[in-house]
């Protein structure tokens, strides 16, 4: 997957997940959570530009996912089921999740 596909699945994901359900948050109210603008979250969603890893993260904790998680529905949006198959998703989950683990130790 190209960068700019990544960043545009990136944005519709956290847009889907920010409005799942009877969690259903606007997107100011995220962006006042996460301490950014609603602008930029716009922007995030609609995959005009990158979010940094602590914003990224910021974001997940404000829509109860791991990163894990949201790079999982991130992949899927546009990945073949073999390339998950073959173990590879995997390893890549696992390194998120030692980040994670890593950040909320300090």
């Amino acid at each position: 997957m190209n960068q700019e596909k990544m960043t545009r699945n990136v944005g519709r994901v956290i847009a889907q997940l920010r409005k799942r359900g009877s969690k259903r948050i606007t997107q100011n109210k995220l962006a006042c959570k996460v301490k950014i603008t609603q602008a930029y979250l716009s922007e995030i969603e609609t995959g005009k530009t990158n979010v940094t890893f602590p914003v990224l993260m910021r974001i997940c904790r404000a829509i109860n996912i791991t990163a894990t998680e949201l790079f999982l529905r991130v992949e899927l949006l546009d990945t073949p089921l073999t390339r998950i198959q073959n173990g590879w998703f995997e390893i890549f989950c696992g390194i998120i999740e030692d980040v994670e683990k890593s950040i909320e130790g300090n």
